[in-house]
């Protein structure tokens, strides 16, 4: 790679860190370093288009048979696949959430295997030196997972909050989900719900 490609993933990943740290202090999130810096990097490769056609191509499979698999490889292989399934659910998770539920997808589903694959990661960094240096951040992200998902969703919005269309579909979801953070996202357009989401009203 030459030194212009090098000056481009520096900004590139310098933009993700500002709006990684921005959500999680709008969010209330107690991120650790390590965690926010292996966020930076999943969205830097996320970010080019390859990396999620590579993803997607002849994976028409359940995303838990994936799981499932991955479990049964041998261990030099059940790493790379574990973490590349956590990161692309997350990824997936956070920045297409609106593309999901239009298709039926429920979302703790998503969550669940999400969790799970950072969880096994987490038993796999304390019997394989190459990842025990990640041990805390896969604990973090499988505990966190929603939270998380939260925040890569915010940055994902902030693309295109400022469109019509864009504010009523952070309305629906707000209406699905009783979020509070799409609710502070609704206030800062000006717009205040006067309907409180079926999700809330039933507690």
């Amino acid at each position: 790679m030459g030194q212009e490609g090098l000056i481009v993933d520096n900004k590139v990943e310098e933009f993700f860190f500002h709006q990684i740290r921005k959500a999680c202090l709008n969010q209330n999130i107690d991120s650790t370093p390590h965690t926010e810096f292996y966020l930076v990097q999943l969205l830097s490769n996320f970010s080019q288009p390859e990396r999620v056609q590579a993803w997607t191509q002849n994976r028409e499979r359940p995303l838990a048979i994936h799981f499932l698999e991955s479990l049964h490889t041998d261990l030099e292989n059940r790493i790379p696949l574990l973490k590349d399934l956590g990161d692309f659910i997350l990824y997936v998770s956070g920045f297409f959430q609106e593309s999901l539920e239009r298709r039926g997808m429920e979302l703790g589903y998503y969550y669940s295997l999400g969790e799970n694959a950072y969880r096994s990661l987490q038993a796999l960094s304390e019997k394989n030196t190459i990842c025990e240096a990640f041990q805390e951040t896969f604990a973090e992200l499988a505990a966190k997972f929603p939270a998380y998902v939260e925040v890569l969703s915010e940055i994902s919005e902030n693309s295109n909050i400022t469109r019509d269309s864009g504010l009523l579909r952070l309305y629906e979801r707000y209406m699905t989900t009783g979020s509070k953070r799409l609710l502070k996202k609704l206030h800062s357009a000006g717009i205040f719900p006067n309907t409180t989401p079926p999700s809330l009203s039933k507690h």
